[in-house]
């Protein structure tokens, strides 16, 4: 999944994935559900913008109406080296 942040509408080549894990909440019908994910992104989170997108993305996922309770960054990773199309 490649996904860059909501407030930079000309992002740099990405050069390392900020891990995140998150906890959320979402509406399951009856109730409250409880979840957890591990999110790979190409922007740390510094700003509740950040935080919207990624409740955006777990919508687009199929979660009813997310609110991100938690998260904290696991890692970084080098971002893997595009690769070269061979006809």
């Amino acid at each position: 999944m490649t996904t860059t942040s909501p407030s930079n509408t000309n992002p740099p080549t990405v050069t390392v994935w900020h891990v995140y894990f998150i906890g959320f909440q979402f509406n399951a019908g009856v109730g409250m559900g409880f979840s957890n994910t591990e999110l790979p992104l190409s922007f740390p989170i510094e700003a509740m913008d950040d935080i919207r997108f990624v409740e955006q993305h777990l919508s687009s996922k199929g979660y009813s109406r997310p609110v991100v309770m938690g998260f904290a960054l696991l890692r970084q990773e080098p971002a893997p080296a595009p690769r070269e199309h061979k006809l």
